[in-house]
Order: C-alpha cells, then sequence, then structure tokens
C-alpha cells in the first residue's frame, strides 16, 4: 500500500530506546541526521527501509551500529 504517509500528514512519535522489526521510526543517522523509515533487523545488522519507492533504503552492519 503506497504511500502510507502523505504530504501534509502529522506524525506523532514517542523516544524509546528500542524497537521492534516492522515498527516505523524516526532514526538518526551520524547524530544528526533524522530519516522516517520502516525497521528491519537481521542477525548480520539492520536496514531502514524506505517507506517511498523514490528514496533509497539503508543498510547498517552490527558493527555500524551504536548501542
Amino acid at each position: 500500500m503506497f504511500p502510507e504517509y502523505q504530504d501534509g500528514d502529522i506524525v506523532i512519535v514517542r523516544k524509546q530506546e528500542t524497537a521492534d522489526t516492522g515498527d516505523d521510526v524516526v532514526a538518526y543517522i551520524n547524530g544528526y541526521d533524522a530519516t522516517l523509515k520502516r525497521l528491519v533487523k537481521s542477525p548480520m545488522g539492520l536496514t531502514l527501509r524506505a517507506l517511498n519507492p523514490a528514496y533509497e533504503s539503508k543498510t547498517f552492519s552490527l558493527a555500524d551500529v551504536d548501542e
């Protein structure tokens, strides 16, 4: 189903330490760049999957992730 979020939608977020696969998250990348993506965890790391096909998903190894 695309788009799930449309221009003008308001997204309310709650700060928390963890999220599960399939959750939509606002993630900070490199401490300053925020993005709204769907989280997909794997034993190798995690992927922030773009909700809009016009944007790229971002994959990070466990070594890349600051825990």
